[in-house]
């Protein structure tokens, strides 16, 4: 398992993912990720430095939730 990447002579872990995921200008990005909860589907809404934003129950509304504070919604797996 690769616990460190090399991008440039920085080094990319959970330590530091935060502050290089802001230097890619990303911090308009909100990420979506459905997830199973108790037999449910729920759409996870995260910030670009990992903050967790909001659960909603269906993805259109992560979505919406994401648009309307101006965040730009990317899904991911």
């Amino acid at each position: 398992m690769v616990k460190n990447l090399h991008f440039d002579n920085m080094v990319w872990n959970r330590q530091n993912q935060s502050m290089l995921m802001m230097e890619w200008h990303d911090e308009d990005v909100a990420f979506v990720k459905q997830e199973c909860v108790s037999n449910s589907r729920v759409w996870r809404l995260f910030a670009a430095n990992g903050k967790e934003l909001a659960v909603a129950d269906s993805r259109d509304l992560a979505f919406f939730m994401a648009r309307q504070h101006n965040f730009i919604p990317q899904s991911v797996h």
